[in-house]
């Protein structure tokens, strides 16, 4: 729900509220330059909030699956992946955020 959403970006990582406004701004612009910068904002996005929740370590996050993961500055996606796992959300919500962060990044 977006009061939870509200609540986690104000607790954990308040910069990210800005780059949200942000992106919002540049896509009602409705350009195409106006798009690739809203993405680019998308992924500063992610690495905000992978900052705050689960910060660059120079050593790799070992998974359940006892595959090691890079979570150094630049990997993001591998942080957030490890503060799902850490969190251990049922199968089926870890599973769907996943999925939906796959996308997001891509």
């Amino acid at each position: 729900t977006l009061a939870r959403v509200d609540n986690f970006i104000r607790s954990y990582a308040p910069k990210a509220a800005e780059q949200l406004v942000s992106m919002s701004e540049r896509m009602s612009e409705g350009s195409l330059e106006s798009y690739s910068q809203a993405l680019t904002t998308c992924r500063r996005l992610l690495l905000t909030v992978a900052d705050a929740i689960f910060p660059a370590r120079s050593e790799p996050y070992i998974d359940g699956g006892k595959k090691k993961r890079d979570v150094g500055p630049e990997n993001y996606k591998n942080r957030l992946m490890a503060y799902l796992e850490v969190k251990r959300l049922s199968s089926g919500t870890e599973e769907l955020i996943r999925s939906d962060l796959e996308h997001l990044a891509a």
